[in-house]
């Protein structure tokens, strides 16, 4: 999807058309964490993560009382696979954990340190629209 674009792509809306058919409201995941992509993070000591990393998504707030400070997401931590698919975008990552919903991902996490690459279980919740929607 180019970042001009103000639609989602076609197989997200289809995947919610179905969920809103199924559940008959519209709902989304649950998972605690506002992110970027870490090519618009403005910080000098992510260079180097640029340069690893180029599309993962930086960490920017965790949610408390939600799964992502129960699996120990922090913010500064660089997400750059979901399940062993490299993250290009935070629609991707949505759209991924959208089709997990009430199971468990696997986010491979990179310290801002780089001292610490590790794996982070995360189950994904589900949450109406009428409930705070990043979260």
């Amino acid at each position: 999807m180019s970042t001009s674009s103000p639609l989602p792509p076609i197989n997200l809306i289809n995947r919610m058309w179905e969920h809103f058919k199924e559940h008959g409201e519209m709902r989304h995941p649950s998972y605690g964490f506002d992110a970027k992509n870490v090519r618009f993070a403005l910080l000098p000591t992510l260079e180097r993560f640029r340069r690893l990393f180029p599309n993962g998504l930086i960490v920017e707030k965790v949610f408390e009382d939600y799964n992502a400070e129960s699996a120990g997401l922090q913010v500064g931590d660089v997400i750059f696979a979901c399940d062993g698919i490299e993250i290009k975008s935070l629609l991707q990552l949505w759209e991924l954990m959208f089709a997990n919903v009430g199971k468990e991902v696997e986010l491979e996490v990179a310290r801002v340190d780089l001292k610490v690459i590790k794996n982070i279980g995360l189950i994904i919740g589900e949450t109406s629209i009428d409930e705070e929607i990043y979260q």
